[in-house]
């Protein structure tokens, strides 16, 4: 597969960084593509391990709050039977 990069910015700092490391910047692009992918990937899940951490303490706190002689949800909502 090709890539065309239509932005002269894009170009520009590619030429840069060939001419400063001397890589090819097809070797640049795809490294530059492993590190953003593999970011993404560490950034998802820890994402997901922070979410979930955070709902288990709301539900912590949550269950704290309810008094030890709360009442039913049958004697909330009035029912005898």
């Amino acid at each position: 597969m090709a890539i065309l990069i239509e932005s002269d910015e894009a170009e520009a700092l590619l030429k840069e960084i060939d001419s400063a490391e001397g890589t090819a910047i097809g070797e640049r692009v795809l490294e530059l593509a492993r590190q953003e992918v593999a970011r993404l990937r560490r950034t998802s899940r820890s994402d997901c391990a922070e979410r979930l951490q955070r709902l288990e303490e709301i539900s912590r706190l949550a269950a704290a709050k309810i008094p030890k002689d709360a009442l039913s949800p049958d004697e909330i909502i009035g029912c005898d039977e």
